[in-house]
Order: structure tokens, then sequence, then C-alpha cells
């Protein structure tokens, strides 16, 4: 889920890519009738590619494409996995895609900023907005959180339940997601400065 940064750039600016890789960690919340739960989704591999205009960090853009494992989803729970399992049809859709392209943020941007993804679940894609939480950025490593609320109905999954409707899990899945990357070549340490400054105050 990668991606964030920044609006148009001027034209006089000549523009150059950045290759990022990182990881993504994520947990998710979900209610049933019965009682609440959650589970996590271990450590995602992801690469981005940051898209500068400039030197100064001032305008960017980022692109990410990737994909989970649709079997690695867990709650710690054997028979609670085994259905999680059946309504993802695991055998059939064994992965879900995420990716990010061109999103646009503004420099300086406080944690009311939003981030699009589109994901992939069985043969569904669908645009989600994210929460940016905790942006930090002084060029060699960016990370954030991000937040959001996905519906399985609107994917297509079917909830599941016990007879007579007993118990039935809640459509809405809370997600929460910390994303962290690094690039291979550190900037300069005019670059890292110039960072510091505009991220000063941002998470305030």
């Amino acid at each position: 889920l990668l991606g964030v940064s920044i609006w148009n750039a001027p034209e006089s600016r000549a523009a150059h890519s950045i290759d990022y890789e990182g990881d993504l960690k994520v947990k998710f919340f979900a209610t049933s009738t019965l009682h609440d739960f959650e589970g996590e989704i271990p450590n995602v591999k992801l690469e981005a590619i940051r898209q500068m205009e400039g030197d100064s960090f001032g305008y960017d853009r980022w692109k990410s494409t990737f994909s989970i494992g649709a079997d690695t989803l867990t709650t710690n729970h054997k028979k609670r996995d085994h259905k999680m399992s059946d309504i993802f049809q695991v055998n059939t859709y064994p992965i879900f895609v995420l990716s990010v392209d061109d999103v646009i943020r503004p420099p300086g941007t406080d944690s009311r900023a939003t981030l699009p993804v589109k994901i992939t679940i069985l043969d569904k894609t669908l645009k989600v907005m994210g929460k940016v939480k905790e942006w930090n950025d002084d060029g060699d490593t960016v990370s954030f959180q991000l937040e959001t609320v996905l519906s399985l109905e609107s994917f297509g999954l079917k909830r599941p339940g016990t007879a007579f409707g007993l118990i039935r899990v809640g459509d809405k899945v809370r997600v929460e997601a910390v994303v962290h990357v690094s690039r291979t070549k550190p900037v300069s340490s005019v670059q890292s400065q110039s960072l510091n400054k505009k991220n000063e105050g941002k998470n305030d």
C-alpha cells in the first residue's frame, strides 16, 4: 500500500525516480453477534517507485503494486481461520492484489490526509480510501500508518453464520496497516535537512 505524496510540480523541474523497498504489517478487527475478534497478516514485502520532480522532495508521486496470500490471514484460531479460508475461496483466488498509482498528497499535510488504494479480492477490484497517520519521511526511509474500513459484501464475500442466523459476522472490518520502506542509496545531507524541516509539526 504504498504511496503517498504530493501535488503537481512545475513543468520546468526535471523528474527522476527512486526505488524503495520494505514491508507492510496489517491488523484487522471484525465483529459478530457472539463476540468481536481480530487477526493479522504477517510481514508483506513490497516495492515502490517514487517519482521526484526535482531535488527538494517537494513534489513526488508514488507507484506500488503487490500481492498478499489469501491464506496468510490468521486470527490464531484454527476453526475460525478455516472458515475464513472458505469465505475468501483461497483455492480459487489465492492472492489479494493491492495497488497505488500516482497518488497525490500535498507536502506538509496533516493526519487528515487520505490515500486511495485499489484492492482486488476474488475477481472484484474496488478503490477504498484510507486515512494516513504518523507520516514520516527523511528521504532514506518513509513510514506511515493507514486505517480503513472494508465491507465484505462489497467484494461479493458471503459472511459466515450458524443455523437460524444466531451467530453472524459483521459486514464491516476495520483494517490498520503500518508501512515502512527504505531506499538503497541514501539521500544527501542537504536533502535530509530539507525533509526534516518540511516534516516539522506535520503530525501535531
